[in-house]
């Protein structure tokens, strides 16, 4: 019942609100980057409010022209993971994934040679580390 009742609202209006987390997670890189571009361009071609999350660097560059980019701040706490739940503009510059691995418990190999491995990519196809935590 409330997407019908969604659907009359944005019928009426004439403008549709879109909340995307994570679009095409769990496809392959090529089409799902490949698809998320292409549907993201046509969503806000049509002026429609569209809200999508991302941990995809890649899609935040192809898309730069057409969406705005916003973060959260995060930080390694003794009790976890911290966000600050403000906006800030831009993509993210923080990574936390390899600091996590440290923070939960991982073995320190695992955490080194992760470090290593994108301090070592020459395809450019891992994004640059931003160090340790």
């Amino acid at each position: 019942m409330n997407v019908l009742i969604g659907t009359a609202i944005a019928a009426a209006i004439g403008l549709l609100v879109f909340f995307l987390d994570e679009i095409y997670r769990g496809t392959n890189s090529v089409e799902r980057q490949a698809a998320s571009v292409e549907v993201l361009k046509y969503l806000a071609n049509r002026k429609d409010f569209v809200l999508v999350s991302t941990h995809d660097l890649a899609l935040t560059q192809l898309l730069a022209k057409t969406y705005t980019n916003y973060h959260f701040q995060e930080e390694i706490q003794d009790e976890g993971l911290s966000f600050d739940y403000k906006l800030h503009p831009g993509p993210s510059t923080s990574r936390n994934a390899i600091a996590l691995l440290r923070y939960v418990g991982y073995p320190e190999s695992i955490v080194e040679n992760a470090l290593e491995r994108i301090a070592e990519d020459k395809n450019g196809a891992l994004p640059a580390a931003a160090g340790k935590s």
